[in-house]
């Protein structure tokens, strides 16, 4: 019974490692293949993460520099393309100050790249108790959206280029990290002893049973229980047992300390002097500790994770009754100090998870193998006028039973049975005054064996962008008409034009055979003479212009209107 109670342990442990693993892996493979760009920095400010978009955008790997020196490194300006952008405008600067930054614009100008407009979503990220860890910030490409408003506002150039991209595809690799954990079978009784006890007890912190338990039956004054700082020249403890109660644990730096010499062996044991032994440890001195024993912790890739210590004030005599105890109860604490630091990573690369989910603009759902939701973000709640609790643990037809998502519900099933990717747009059949169109791509998600595990599905609106694509089409058809109208409005000004030089010409050939009918008009002929031929070079003038331009007819009829009456009256007067 004492070792199927260890192995369930040993196996909710492993358990707890998979799925870190997998969460970690998701979000490495959800950033590198984001369209979007996403930055942040660590609690000093200190740039640590730029994604493949983010590398790409730039032109370079992220530098550990200082947020004053971003504006110059990183090329980036305000959203007129012009302007350097100031350090305090900067989005992940006003993330890590604690703003909600939403839509904000600026440019990245990176060496030999052309031009490139963003718009920037930030928030400044916590721990649960509230502590700053850093800021991200993730930026959206809208170089295209800019050159569309562009066109469309001038109605003079073809669309030729989509609104934005397709989203990339987002594939996550499973990986599953086995702990292989071995105990000794004369551990069994005394580790359910302790387990049994620690919880009997009506004690929610099992450190503290086991501090106590051991203080208690080895009639030692101190027990600690450390676990080892981010610093390893640091210590935590995690429960500190004190001549007969459970105080406050503190942290304490290993050097010239016992303890640092537990870290590095396997046991110490120091029956009496250990104030002698160790000089510079003081607070030896103030406890009054005359003797001591620790034991290394391990996790299973044999990494030091913490110890635990025996201190008395005076000689210890016995010191084999209380390694041998020590020895049997390792075991369990290191297991159960892997299993806290598993469930402090889980909880925070679940908060980073759903932090960086929660930011982005799109819809995001997971599915499990059956069907079944596991995950919904804020923006497709909103979207759907649902709340979370009631899609959790549900399938596409029993969120909506009208049958109003069947061919969303059918893409799952096929995606989850072939666990091929798809892609598809899809109306939401929701209230609005107009259609909602949204762009869905399905993404089958595989363990380390290849087999389909689940579904991660990405929705974006693209309502707009239908919408101007309809319209972009339309005056694209006006416009091709327009040209065609005014083409034969010019080709009809060049018959006209012809047609007046052929007039003009045998005015020419009259007014020669009037000055030789005419000898005393003679002068008055070279002078109507001379000014037609000034208004036919002004026709020419004119004719040539209408190459290139776009006249209006009404304008050349007028000017041929006037030639001809002039004409008639040189005709009239002649």
């Amino acid at each position: 019974m004492a070792f199927g109670s260890e192995q369930s342990g040993i196996d909710a442990l492993k358990q707890a490692e998979h799925v870190l693993t997998r969460e970690k892996e998701f979000s490495r493979c959800l950033l590198e293949s984001m369209a979007d760009a996403v930055v942040a920095c660590d609690a000093d400010g200190i740039l640590t993460l730029f994604n493949c978009s983010a590398r790409e955008w730039h032109g370079l790997d992220p530098l550990r520099l200082p947020s004053d020196e971003w504006t110059q490194h990183y090329d980036l300006f305000r959203s007129d393309g012009i302007t350097p952008l100031p350090t305090d405008e900067i989005p992940l600067a006003r993330a890590f100050r604690g703003e909600n930054v939403r839509d904000a614009g600026m440019a990245i100008k990176a060496k030999g790249q052309p031009i490139r407009f963003i718009l920037a979503n930030g928030n400044v990220i916590l721990d649960e108790a509230g502590q700053k860890l850093g800021a991200v910030v993730i930026m959206r490409d809208v170089t295209e959206f800019r050159r569309l408003e562009l066109e469309l506002r001038t109605a003079n150039e073809e669309l030729e280029q989509r609104v934005e991209e397709r989203t990339e595809e987002l594939r996550q690799i499973n990986r599953q990290f086995q702990v292989e954990l071995t105990e000794r079978r004369r551990m069994e009784d005394a580790l359910f002893f302790v387990a049994q006890r620690g919880w009997l007890d009506g004690s929610d912190n099992f450190f503290d049973a086991l501090a106590q338990y051991l203080g208690e039956n080895l009639n030692v004054d101190y027990v600690v229980i450390d676990r080892l700082d981010e610093n390893p020249d640091i210590a935590e403890t995690v429960a500190l047992y004190a001549k007969g109660a459970i105080v406050p644990n503190m942290r304490y730096a290993l050097k010239g300390t016992p303890c640092e010499n537990v870290m590095g062996r396997q046991l110490c044991v120091y029956p009496q002097d250990v104030q002698q032994l160790f000089p510079e440890d003081t607070l030896l001195a103030e406890m009054g500790v005359e003797s001591y024993i620790g034991i290394p912790l391990w996790d299973s890739s044999g990494r030091s994770t913490g110890l635990i210590a025996l201190m008395n004030s005076t000689p210890l005599s016995d010191t084999a009754s209380a390694t041998q105890l020590l020895q049997l109860v390792a075991v369990r604490a290191a297991a159960e100090l892997a299993r806290e630091r598993s469930d402090r990573i889980l909880r925070a690369r679940e908060h980073e998870f759903r932090t960086l989910a929660n930011s982005l603009p799109d819809n995001i759902v997971r599915y499990d193998r059956e069907g079944r939701t596991v995950y919904v973000n804020p923006v497709l709640e909103k979207t759907l006028g649902a709340a979370t609790a009631d899609m959790i643990g549900k399938r596409v037809r029993q969120i909506h039973p009208d049958g109003s998502y069947e061919a969303y519900a059918q893409a799952l099933e096929v995606t989850l049975a072939s666990g091929k990717n798809c892609e598809f747009e899809l109306m939401l059949p929701i209230p609005s005054e107009k259609p909602v169109v949204h762009q869905i791509r399905m993404i089958a998600e595989r363990d380390d064996h290849g087999k389909v595990t689940g579904v991660l599905a990405l929705g974006r609106d693209i309502t707009e962008r239908k919408r101007m694509e309809e319209e972009l089409h339309l005056q694209t058809a006006e416009l091709e008409e327009e040209v065609a109208e005014r083409q034969m409005a010019q080709e009809s000004l060049q018959e006209k034009a012809l047609m007046l030089e052929e007039e003009i010409e045998k005015r020419k050939e009259a007014q020669d055979e009037l000055e030789r009918l005419n000898v005393c008009l003679e002068q008055r002929v070279k002078e109507r003479t001379a000014e037609l031929e000034e208004k036919n070079t002004e026709l020419h003038k004119l004719n040539r212009l209408f190459v290139g331009r776009e006249l209006k007819m009404v304008e050349l009829k007028a000017r041929i209107k006037e030639l001809e009456n002039h004409i008639q009256k040189i005709d009239t007067g002649s």
